[in-house]
């Protein structure tokens, strides 16, 4: 617990124009204090709050530049309508606090926690996140641009109808996020672990998964400009359904277990250097310069497909491989291995124009 502002600060705060006429040259610097005053169009320039708690304040419209927070425990402030530039944020506590339609640029958020946080329509440019915790995050409607986040652990958050340009996501812990309706490009995931989470009812630039480990990541109705899953250790129910992509590739990992791409349209396809279990493509369409290239797979259903000069080369099928009502046209094989006793079935399938069959 905090001692209470002194009298002169109280007295101060009455007239906020008053307050910000006496402290905005000079700093407001106040450490281990409770504060429950209204701060709505407070003006701190060059100021710190160390060991401080903010105790269901309205910051509404304050504009707050370089500035420290420090070890500070912000239990339902509101910062809507702010505008903060070069704000730093040290070992803080966001308990139930409100970003709403603020402007966050330059600012830095260090080791800080937050719980159910409301981002709405904020617009974040610049800015980092480092060891940033956060748990029911609500960024809906935000604006994120040149944004990092290293460290971090999010879950159960929500990006509806947000804008990501250029942001990064590196050596985090992301479950339960949910990714709809986006726009923007550049969303990279690096050295992350990536848990249950979804992408989806999106048009969006590029994205790119490189390395880390992920499980249960769906697309779902996202249309890509560019995807790229690289490097990945370990992808475990990687789901792509009723999505677009274009220039897309799966590549150089050490195993992927169970991906599934159904009733999805893919040009320029490459999926090569995996070591793959159960790969499902069913009622999807391929074209371009689409291949497979380099991988063992234990198991392979191409079902209801279309494969349109896809190319299959130096690959390894060892447990089955359905065709099922697929079309080949133009399909070229290559160096492709079946194991002995794999299981096979193609009912139905057709091949045109030259296309090489499958099968032993």
């Amino acid at each position: 617990m905090g001692e209470e502002l002194d009298a002169r600060d109280k007295e101060l705060l009455q007239d906020i124009d008053r307050f910000n006429q006496t402290y905005g040259a000079a700093g407001w610097h106040i450490q281990d204090k409770d504060i429950s005053q209204d701060l709505s169009r407070i003006l701190l320039s060059h100021s710190s709050l160390t060991s401080s708690r903010l105790l269901h304040v309205d910051l509404d419209g304050a504009r707050v530049n370089y500035t420290q927070f420090t070890d500070v425990e912000f239990q339902q402030a509101k910062f809507t309508n702010a505008v903060l530039d070069g704000v730093v944020f040290t070992n803080c506590k966001f308990l139930m606090v409100s970003f709403q339609n603020s402007r966050l640029t330059n600012c830095r958020f260090v080791n800080c926690e937050s719980n159910d946080l409301n981002a709405q329509k904020a617009t974040v440019a610049d800015s980092q996140f480092e060891s940033f915790h956060d748990t029911s995050g609500v960024y809906d409607g935000a604006a994120f641009t040149a944004c990092d986040f290293d460290g971090c652990r999010m879950y159960n958050s929500s990006f509806f109808g947000s804008t990501l340009n250029k942001v990064s996501i590196r050596k985090s812990m992301v479950k339960n996020v949910v990714y709809s309706e986006i726009k923007g490009s550049d969303l990279l995931f690096e050295e992350d672990t990536l848990e249950n989470c979804g992408l989806g009812n999106s048009r969006f630039g590029s994205v790119t998964i490189r390395g880390g480990q992920n499980k249960g990541v769906t697309f779902n109705a996202f249309r890509a400009g560019t995807i790229s899953i690289e490097k990945c250790v370990n992808s475990d129910g990687l789901t792509v359904q009723e999505s677009q992509w274009d220039n897309a590739g799966i590549v150089d990992c050490a195993m992927l277990s169970e991906l599934t791409i159904n009733q999805s349209q893919g040009s320029n396809l490459v999926i090569e250097r995996n070591q793959m279990a159960y790969f499902e493509m069913k009622m999807t369409r391929v074209s371009g310069k689409s291949r497979i290239a380099d991988c063992t797979i234990d198991g392979m259903g191409l079902d209801n497909s279309g494969l349109t000069g896809l190319e299959m080369a130096r690959c390894r099928i060892t447990r089955y491989l359905t065709l099922n009502g697929a079309t080949a046209d133009a399909v070229v094989l290559n160096q492709v291995a079946y194991a002995p006793d794999l299981r096979f079935s193609a009912e139905g399938v057709k091949y045109l124009n030259g296309s090489a069959q499958f099968g032993r």
